[in-house]
């Protein structure tokens, strides 16, 4: 018999339908998107305010600095956009043998008397049960990943606009950076 084994401790959610490898893989997909939210967060406003912050001064090594670490979140981002998709294909491998066990169960019970009918029936009240909470946590993980291709994508188109204004504003060592981002690219 399966038992569900509810919210635990830090915020992780303990499903007993998932094996320990995948409830790792899932409480690990959780902490990384938590702390990757709050570092998207802090580099958007940096790339929103980089402009006014050092429009005189045109600080050069400032903005390859904070272009370097866009770079990375964004890099982070895309890993852990990656690591979602593994996550839904697993919650959606997990869904669909839900259902063929309740397939099975149900012919179990159509066939079965008495006190194994009632069993079969107390099986089928926890699988289904089961079954609610992955198409719930699957719902979740596809607005989260919804979400994080958004944010990524906004990141990324900062973080290009960051780059042009470099090329731009920071004279001859922005001009040559540019450049030779643009020769590690082609090479």
């Amino acid at each position: 018999m399966l038992y569900v084994l509810g919210a635990a401790a830090v915020g992780v959610i303990a499903y007993a339908w998932l094996s320990s490898a995948e409830q790792s893989a899932m409480n690990s997909y959780h902490s990384s998107a938590r702390r990757l939210s709050r570092e998207i967060e802090q580099r958007q406003g940096q790339l929103n305010s980089y402009r006014q912050a050092n429009q005189a001064a045109r600080d050069y090594y400032k903005h390859i600095d904070l272009h370097h670490n866009s770079v990375l979140t964004a890099n982070e981002a895309f890993a852990l956009y990656d690591a979602q998709k593994q996550m839904l294909t697993m919650l959606n491998q997990r869904i669909d043998g839900f259902v063929k066990q309740i397939i099975a169960l149900k012919k179990q019970r159509d066939v079965a008397k008495g006190a194994k009918k009632a069993e079969i029936r107390q099986q089928l009240n926890v699988i289904r049960g089961f079954f609610q909470e992955a198409k719930l946590e699957r719902a979740n993980m596809k607005q989260q990943k919804e979400t994080l291709l958004f944010e990524l994508r906004e990141l990324n188109k900062k973080t290009r606009e960051l780059k042009l204004y470099i090329r731009d504003n920071c004279g001859k060592k922005g001009r040559d950076w540019y450049q030779r981002g643009l020769e590690r690219r082609s090479a």
